[in-house]
């Protein structure tokens, strides 16, 4: 966290980051990805957490062993259809409060 409010302070227009939520608690994931997405610039992320994913990004690229399956909003790449496969389990999604889940 404090590598990303360091980087924050020099006004970047692109962030490019890497994991950014791996090894936090759930209340420090959601204010880190609260105030990437408030930030006015281009913020790419990798992550592994399809439910902040889904919840935090507008635009996902999903990949499988270095290949771009499918890139589109969260509803368009984040489908059964598209997860199953890659993930190898059952995946089911709904929408609670305006938000779109995943559940496996």
């Amino acid at each position: 966290r404090v590598f990303i409010a360091k980087a924050l302070t020099q006004k970047p227009q692109i962030l490019l980051l890497d994991e950014p939520t791996n090894h936090l608690d759930m209340k420090y994931k959601v204010a880190l990805m609260k105030q990437l997405r408030a930030f006015k610039g281009t913020t790419i992320v990798v992550l592994h957490d399809l439910n902040l994913a889904a919840q935090y990004c507008d635009h996902i690229v999903i990949m499988n062993q270095g290949t771009i399956l499918k890139e589109g909003s969260p509803t368009e790449v984040l489908t059964p259809e598209i997860l199953e496969p890659i993930f190898e389990v059952p995946f089911k999604t709904s929408w609670d409060e305006g938000r779109y889940h995943l559940y496996y």
